[in-house]
């Protein structure tokens, strides 16, 4: 497990997948530096992102770029949370078909969560529920 060291408690954080590395690059959300990359994180009070600009160029080019992300408040002791410990749905994103986060399962778009764990490919949610 990551020990998050370059995080501070409470710290608003930008998650994306990164495709080469195969993790999740983590970014401070004030200066949008990369400060880290983790196989799995949790954080709080969440807003699903997608930057219309970089979802244009994407489908324009047909190739992926760096412009949706998860932005949540990075809380330390929430990291032992299981898949398990909390009832899990998935959000979903891709740049081609959708037009933002949807729900795995119930296609509605999504805006955000109380909660969201990002783990391997995919990202879960719970909590109150906020969709368009």
């Amino acid at each position: 497990m990551v020990e998050f060291s370059f995080l501070q408690e409470d710290q608003v954080v930008l998650i994306a997948y990164h495709f080469y590395k195969c993790c999740f690059s983590i970014r401070d959300a004030r200066t949008k530096r990369i400060l880290g990359y983790a196989d799995s994180i949790v954080v709080t009070n969440v807003t699903f992102v997608v930057r219309l600009s970089g979802q244009r160029r994407a489908r324009r080019d047909k190739e992926k770029n760096v412009h949706a992300f998860v932005r949540g408040r990075f809380q330390r002791g929430l990291q032992m949370l299981g898949a398990g410990d909390a009832p899990l749905r998935e959000a979903y994103y891709n740049p081609y078909t959708t037009d933002g986060f949807i729900d795995r399962k119930t296609a509605k778009l999504l805006s955000g969560a109380a909660m969201a764990r990002c783990e391997g490919k995919r990202v879960y949610y719970w909590g109150h529920l906020i969709s368009y």
